[in-house]
């Protein structure tokens, strides 16, 4: 467990994602180079998904759920989430003249069916693609997923507001800096525009309260219910208002 710490430029979580060579993948799942540049999927994404799903271990890269290249009982059926680049970042550029690499591995991420929904839905008139997967997303990243698609997807409910409240209470905001997740959470349209260590941070105190020995303390996930009906509808509101600007 870790509070959130201001002035991270950078989660300190798990960024071997970001310092890994991937380049031997290339030649071990045979994909071709070429396809890096292309705007549409190229012609080895098959390859490219068997290769990025061996990388992260047959798991989401945000909520860790299992993933393959089928729906089973046991894994979802993985998509590979391109992150973005605004503004045609020098990180998304090849050395040779400037085209964007989309697709090179290093720019992929293999996430389940509701966190692809979460991450790649630009408009919010869109919320619903997919069958509405992106609102069966867990509401926080995983601490040991990808730092790049830890975003934090906005309450839906009554319960989940108030539960975030207090969450950030206990943990503060943080320092509001630019993170390595801020270009998938301008794009995610129910990602709220945290840091990645606070989305992260929340999570994780997510998880503690969750499990924290009774009757120690009294969980949060357990107080909802115990709140006057009268606090419970007004965060209702709140969060009806919230979804009615999303959807607009």
């Amino acid at each position: 467990m870790y509070a959130s710490h201001a002035g991270h430029t950078t989660a300190p979580y798990n960024t071997a994602y970001l310092r890994d060579d991937r380049s031997q993948l290339y030649g071990e799942f045979g994909i071709d180079r070429e396809g890096d540049r292309l705007e549409d999927a190229p012609a080895d994404f098959a390859a490219r998904r068997e290769a990025l799903l061996a990388f992260y271990g047959g798991r989401c890269g945000r909520c860790l759920a299992g993933i393959g290249t089928t729906h089973t009982e046991e894994d979802d059926l993985a998509y590979v989430h391109p992150l973005p680049t605004p503004g045609e970042m020098p990180a998304s550029m090849t050395a040779d003249g400037g085209q964007r690499q989309r697709w090179a591995l290093e720019n992929l991420v293999p996430l389940c069916e509701p966190c692809y929904g979460l991450c790649s839905v630009e408009e919010p008139g869109r919320i619903d693609s997919f069958g509405g997967a992106a609102r069966d997303a867990q509401q926080f990243p995983q601490w040991a997923g990808d730092p790049r698609v830890a975003v934090e997807r906005v309450p839906l409910t009554g319960r989940e507001l108030w539960l975030r409240n207090r969450l950030r209470e206990r943990h503060g905001e943080g320092g509001g800096a630019e993170s390595i997740n801020e270009p998938v959470a301008l794009a995610a349209c129910l990602a709220r525009e945290t840091p990645a260590d606070l989305a992260v941070a929340l999570g994780e105190a997510f998880a503690a309260d969750a499990w924290q020995p009774i009757p120690e303390a009294q969980r949060l996930t357990d107080r909802w219910e115990a709140l006057p009906a009268d606090d419970r509808e007004r965060y209702e509101r709140r969060v009806a208002r919230r979804r009615e600007r999303i959807e607009a």
